[in-house]
């Protein structure tokens, strides 16, 4: 009987759990006339673009800005220096706890410097004690490529290939399928086992 029971069980979890570590974002991401936000756990990002500004060749034409625990790489808050994004200009940095720049959080939508050329954003978000990084690879058109690794405080390489899209908050409609079937066959083992009463006839 239980292993009627747990056989099921552990299929459906199995069919619903991440198989490995992953990468998750999109790619090419336009930004239009407004902004775009992504939402990551407790945390959302949203960036912009002018347009305007970057065909005058204005050096800063994306913004970001971020709610609840999400932060950016940041330079500045110093000596007079204001605190600004900071981005890194060439591909394959690591990001972590021990980046340098460090990470700061933009409550209202602020520039980002150098941003007309192309450059790695490094992000985070914390969940409880954990941290979890990524970044956003400015392409200097008006689009980015926004990613996470789906591994609480793993290290994440600026520009790193996404693997996958960034999983949301209520599962997919693939992901609640595979729920229901999993509790739909416990149900029929269950059903399956259950004992057959004779019935009982008096003449």
């Amino acid at each position: 009987m239980r292993k009627a029971f747990l056989l099921p069980l552990l299929l459906s979890c199995a069919l619903t759990s991440p198989a490995s570590a992953a990468v998750l974002g999109s790619t090419n991401v336009a930004l239009g006339s407004t902004p775009t936000s992504f939402n990551v756990g407790n945390a959302s990002f949203l960036f912009a673009f002018d347009a305007a500004a970057a065909a005058q060749f204005n050096p800063a034409p994306y913004s970001v800005q971020t709610t609840g625990t999400g932060q950016t790489s940041a330079f500045g808050g110093f000596l007079g220096i204001p605190l600004a994004p900071s981005l890194f200009d060439q591909s394959g940095v690591l990001i972590n706890g021990n980046l340098f720049p460090s990470f700061a959080a933009f409550p209202a939508l602020t520039p980002i410097p150098f941003s007309l050329v192309p450059g790695d954003l490094a992000l985070r978000y914390s969940a409880g004690a954990d941290f979890f990084y990524g970044y956003a690879r400015l392409n200097g058109n008006g689009t980015l490529n926004f990613a996470f690794e789906s591994t609480p405080n793993a290290s994440i390489i600026a520009g790193a290939a996404i693997t996958g899209p960034l999983a949301g908050a209520v599962p997919e409609p693939a992901t609640w399928g595979m729920m229901l079937l999993g509790f739909a066959a416990i149900g029929l083992s269950f059903r399956r086992r259950a004992p057959r009463r004779a019935l009982a006839m008096s003449f």
